[in-house]
C-alpha cells in the first residue's frame, strides 16, 4: 500500500515515524491501483480507477519493485507527480497530481467519512419518518 492512511499499512521509510510526509493517496499492489483515498489528490482526480496499472512515473517506466519509490519521489508537499496508467480496456491515460501533506489528507479523509456517516443516518431517519 502506498501512502495510504490505514494503521495496518506498512510504513514507507522516511519522514516521521518511518512514513512519507506527503501522499497522493494511492493504494497499490505493485503497479496496480487498488483504491484511492477519499480526500486525497488521486481521489479528487476522478480519473484513476481501481485496476488501472501505473506504467510510468514522471516519464520513466516503473516495475512492481520500483513504483513506490518513484511515486514517493521528492516527498515534498506541492510537488507534481505525472502518472501514465493503462486502463482495463488497455487504453493509456496520463494524469498529473500534486503531493499533499499526509496530515491534510488524513483530515480530509476523516471529514469525508463523517459526512458519509451523517448522510447514512439522515437517510435512515428520513425513511423512518415516512
Amino acid at each position: 500500500c502506498l501512502s495510504a492512511m490505514s494503521p495496518h499499512d506498512t510504513p514507507i521509510p522516511g519522514g516521521e515515524g518511518g512514513q512519507s510526509m506527503c501522499t497522493v493517496g494511492l493504494q497499490l499492489s505493485g503497479c496496480v491501483v487498488q483504491d484511492t483515498m477519499p480526500g486525497s489528490p488521486s481521489f479528487a482526480c476522478k480519473n484513476i480507477l481501481s485496476g488501472d496499472v501505473i506504467t510510468e512515473v514522471d516519464g520513466r517506466p516503473v516495475t512492481d519493485a520500483s513504483v513506490v519509490d518513484a511515486v514517493r519521489g521528492s516527498d515534498a508537499a506541492g510537488s507534481p507527480l505525472k502518472l501514465q496508467l493503462r486502463a482495463a480496456d488497455h487504453s493509456l491515460k496520463s494524469v498529473t497530481l500534486v503531493r499533499m501533506p499526509r496530515r491534510d489528507v488524513l483530515l480530509r479523509r476523516d471529514l469525508a467519512m463523517m459526512l458519509d456517516e451523517m448522510r447514512a443516518i439522515a437517510g435512515v431517519q428520513v425513511v423512518k419518518q415516512w
